[in-house]
């Protein structure tokens, strides 16, 4: 069902130009038969006509209601779809690294403070934009590269500076990504102060490459 919706939603483009040829031409036909019926004289040629006309326009509301359902699916549906498939990922994800600790990469924690050490050791795992330090605020467009051998998607979070403090989900992504968007962070509603972000890359036999852990500075929006 996943590759379908995705279909739909890649090609969406394709599937309204030829709903739109199509609907052109039955509704040329309907003009067409519209016509005939006008400068019919017998009953039986009436009749004839009035048929055609109203398949024309049955086919005319079929044409419209695959549009909206493409539209619907494309732009609602899958979408949905994929984030509440990415959140079931990231949840189980999570339980695995309590529970099962090395099969799946959970921030290394450094002895003494229960703080995850910053370092991103995997080039392929890593975030351009905030760098580690940054002082951010408001939307930040968050940039970096997300690629692995066998990729199956990424997904980064946010963790207040405390021990007591624990990983939030930002957004993830099942597309391969070379130094380029990530995604957006909207730190709007953050209390200010020092924030843990986090990449990790997982592919498709859910094994995650070593993580990315930076260090940024929320501060409020000007």
């Amino acid at each position: 069902m996943a590759e379908a919706l995705r279909f739909i939603e890649e090609s969406q483009t394709w599937i309204y130009f030829i709903l739109l040829f199509v609907g052109l031409i039955y509704l040329r036909l309907s003009l067409i038969k519209a016509a005939e019926l006008r400068k019919a004289v017998f009953g039986l040629e009436r009749e004839r006509s009035l048929s055609r006309l109203t398949q024309a326009a049955a086919m005319l509301a079929l044409i419209f209601a695959v549009a909206v359902a493409v539209f619907v699916v494309a732009n609602f549906v899958s979408p949905a779809f994929q984030a509440s498939g990415y959140q079931g990922v990231v949840q189980t994800s999570d339980s695995q690294s309590t529970q099962q600790g090395p099969d799946f990469a959970a921030p290394t924690l450094s002895p003494g403070n229960g703080m995850p050490i910053l370092d991103c050791p995997d080039p392929n795992v890593s975030f351009s934009w905030p760098e580690d330090g940054s002082t951010i605020s408001g939307v930040v467009e968050v940039r970096g590269t997300a690629n692995s051998t066998a990729f199956g998607f990424y997904q980064y979070h946010y963790m207040l500076m405390s021990p007591e403090a624990s990983w939030n989900v930002i957004a993830a992504g099942d597309t391969v990504v070379i130094d380029d968007d990530l995604g957006n962070w909207d730190t709007t509603w953050l209390v200010a102060g020092e924030y843990f972000l986090r990449l990790i890359v997982t592919d498709t036999a859910g094994e995650a490459a070593p993580e990315c852990v930076i260090q940024v500075r929320v501060v409020p929006s000007p």
